[in-house]
């Protein structure tokens, strides 16, 4: 999946926290390990995307992203909240030891959680979408914002009530 750049707004105390209002797209492309019913989904589109850090500048500090999205694609569209950090470390001990530190420059990972809402084949209707993402991306240092395209995974499951 490809991540697109973003409008932003200052928060309140830029001393001790940046918020900001963007918009976020993100394209599908398919990868190996993809399944048939992800093919679909191409465009995600998050209108409002609120991220928060610890300190400015936002590419050197920590910080926390939420935002409503809707994932489109040719017959279905999914609707949900998406809600992650920005620059976290979370591979580290005592769960993982991938890397030391807390801070990870450029990493946005969270978890998604959906519904089907438009469905052309009839297959998926109100299936719920439910998943977790990991992005590389660049930020600008005063505003917090993705500056260039970023790159990255989703993980997720489409799950539905078994009709009788």
């Amino acid at each position: 999946m490809v991540l697109l750049g973003s409008q932003r707004v200052r928060g309140p105390d830029p001393v001790r926290s940046e918020s900001g209002v963007g918009e976020r797209k993100g394209v599908a492309v398919l990868a190996l390990c993809d399944t048939p019913p992800a093919h679909a989904l191409e465009t995600l589109h998050a209108p409002a995307f609120f991220s928060a850090f610890e300190f400015i500048p936002a590419n050197r500090a920590r910080g926390v992203h939420a935002a409503d999205f809707t994932w489109n694609g040719p017959g279905i569209s999914v609707v949900g909240q998406m809600v992650g950090t920005i620059n976290a470390n979370t591979a580290r001990r005592p769960a993982d030891a991938v890397k030391p530190g807390c801070f990870v420059a450029g990493l946005m990972e969270g978890h998604l959680c959906g519904e089907v809402v438009e469905d052309a084949s009839g297959q998926l209707d109100r299936a719920k979408l439910v998943g977790n993402y990991r992005f590389r991306v660049t930020l600008d240092p005063e505003t917090g914002i993705v500056s260039t395209r970023g790159v990255g995974t989703f993980e997720g499951v489409l799950m539905q009530w078994c009709k009788e």
